[in-house]
């Protein structure tokens, strides 16, 4: 109830698409994107999407997601997100390697070798909007600093949409869903869904692949070059 627009798949005439992937944690997307891109300064496209939304909560759009894009530069990026748990968990990313892997948390970051051992710490910025300030200056000045422009920000918009294009919201039973009323607040979230995404992100499985009861098969989407707007399937659709 935050805003007319909250939850929403659209308002009026106009799409929203709100979402944990398009809104809350819109920023760990495009992390996840820009670490997948073939130079320090780059993202990679996503040009095919398998998709799962689900929704526990009484709107149209989902508060639920596992996503499995595979890049342009060859690297596939896995996404696991919701708004229906009982339990809050900060965003983690893991990039994994062949040597290693390194741990992104709104903490710090850290890099481990294979035995997972700590071999480098990275702590956050004590002033982080001060330091995107600094940035945002240095480039109005004509500095060679680097910035997400609007060419690398919007494949994240890209990969919301493309998600939408790929697989409908579908509503998790109420069997699987616990509905308690917190401080006169009613809550939705899916039963055990902290353990499940856990699983998920060790195994690097989408929701259906683990055999969860209330999860359907993904949908599956291949962005084309061309890919203007939203929702490319109505275009097709429309001009044959």
């Amino acid at each position: 109830s935050r805003h007319g627009w909250a939850g929403q798949i659209r308002c009026g005439e106009t799409w929203v698409l709100d979402s944990p992937y398009n809104n809350a944690l819109s920023h760990e997307l495009m992390f996840m994107l820009f670490f997948a891109g073939a130079a320090e300064r780059q993202a990679g496209r996503p040009v095919e999407i398998e998709a799962e939304l689900y929704h526990a909560n009484p709107i149209p759009s989902a508060d639920t997601c596992a996503l499995r894009i595979m890049t342009d530069t060859g690297v596939p990026v896995l996404v696991w997100f919701t708004h229906a748990c009982e339990k809050m968990a900060g965003s983690e990313i893991e990039i994994r390697g062949e040597h290693g892997r390194i741990v992104w948390t709104r903490n710090g970051s850290r890099l481990e070798d294979v035995d997972g051992n700590v071999v480098e710490t990275w702590p956050v910025a004590d002033d982080q909007r001060r330091v995107v300030m600094d940035v945002m200056l240095a480039a109005m000045r004509g500095d060679d600093v680097f910035y997400p422009n609007p060419a690398i920000a919007s494949l994240q918009t890209l990969t919301a949409n493309a998600v939408h294009e790929a697989a409908p919201v579908a509503t998790v039973p109420d069997e699987y869903v616990d509905r308690p009323e917190i401080d006169g607040d009613r809550k939705a979230w899916i039963r055990g869904i902290e353990k499940s995404i856990a699983q998920a992100f060790r195994e690097e499985k989408l929701f259906h692949e683990l055999g969860l009861p209330w999860a359907v098969p993904a949908g599956r989407f291949v962005i084309p070059a061309d890919y203007a707007y939203f929702p490319q399937a109505a275009r097709l659709k429309s001009e044959k």
